[in-house]
């Protein structure tokens, strides 16, 4: 057996998502059948230093239940039934600290909260690919 490591050729992609709030539809479809990854970029890459303080609840974090950077809008969910990028669900603004256990899920958007808060920060359309159910919900919050 050869001892010696082969390296591997020079990177020819590119992370991320060039800055889109929509995957396309192919990507949309490889998520559907393997979920996302569902942590966030490191805290570093958000300029967002730990803190010890919940945004939820308010109170520190422990040993038994730390705090960790936490989407406001579920990645799993925003991938899978809005096409959302992740790399728009993690913006800043969609991100806060929580406790681990009880507050991670607490401080997640709600579905129709999810689609108001789109609405509400310019969105004006979803992509035509996803579903009749979607967009009829999506529809019903008007122009």
């Amino acid at each position: 057996m050869n001892s010696r490591r082969q390296e591997w050729p020079e990177r020819f992609w590119s992370d991320g998502f060039d800055r889109r709030t929509f995957l396309s539809r192919s990507e949309w479809e490889t998520y559907l059948r393997r979920a996302p990854v569902r942590y966030t970029r490191s805290e570093k890459a958000h300029k967002m230093p730990p803190t010890r303080i919940c945004g939820y609840c308010h109170r520190a974090g422990n040993k038994k239940n730390r705090l960790q950077l936490a989407h406001r809008i579920s990645a799993l969910n925003g991938v899978r039934y809005l096409a959302l990028t992740p790399e728009f669900l993690d913006r800043q603004e969609l991100l806060v600290w929580a406790h681990l256990k009880v507050c991670n899920r607490k401080i997640e958007l709600a579905y129709p909260e999810t689609l108001t808060y789109l609405k509400d920060h310019g969105i004006d359309r979803l992509p035509d690919f996803l579903p009749r159910v979607v967009q009829k919900d999506w529809r019903r919050l008007g122009p």
